[in-house]
């Protein structure tokens, strides 16, 4: 058991998440100052321009400046996602569990939960 607990971390929470917490909880929060904090972290800003150009968003066009991805995406949707990536790649490394695994099974989850509540909140009562 000792060995489970030694070679699994939690990490400490990212600065950038902090930083953006402050930015979102003003009350008009500027899109430029939060796109030029994630444009800071290069992995951060790219993974986000690769998402916004993924055929999932199916944009006519390829967006290659930060601040149109974060005025598309809005400010909720950004972020979930810098959350999520920062998340996931904190997670990395050498560990005695499979950490794709573990976010596989949240990811399906998460789906089949999302799915159960549509599901109930159409079902009339």
């Amino acid at each position: 058991m000792a060995l489970v607990v030694s070679s699994f971390q939690i990490p400490v929470k990212p600065q950038i998440l902090t930083d953006m917490q402050l930015l979102l909880d003003a009350v008009e929060p500027d899109v430029e100052s939060i796109a030029n904090l994630i444009s800071n972290n290069v992995g951060l800003s790219s993974a986000i321009l690769k998402i916004i150009n993924s055929p999932f968003y199916g944009m006519s066009r390829k967006i290659s400046k930060l601040k149109q991805a974060v005025i598309i995406l809005g400010l909720e949707t950004i972020n979930a996602l810098v959350t999520a990536l920062l998340l996931k790649s904190s997670f990395q490394g050498n560990s005695c569990i499979s950490l794709e695994r573990f976010w596989d099974d949240s990811l399906d989850v998460a789906n089949a939960m999302a799915f159960v509540g549509n599901r109930l909140q159409n079902t009339p009562r």
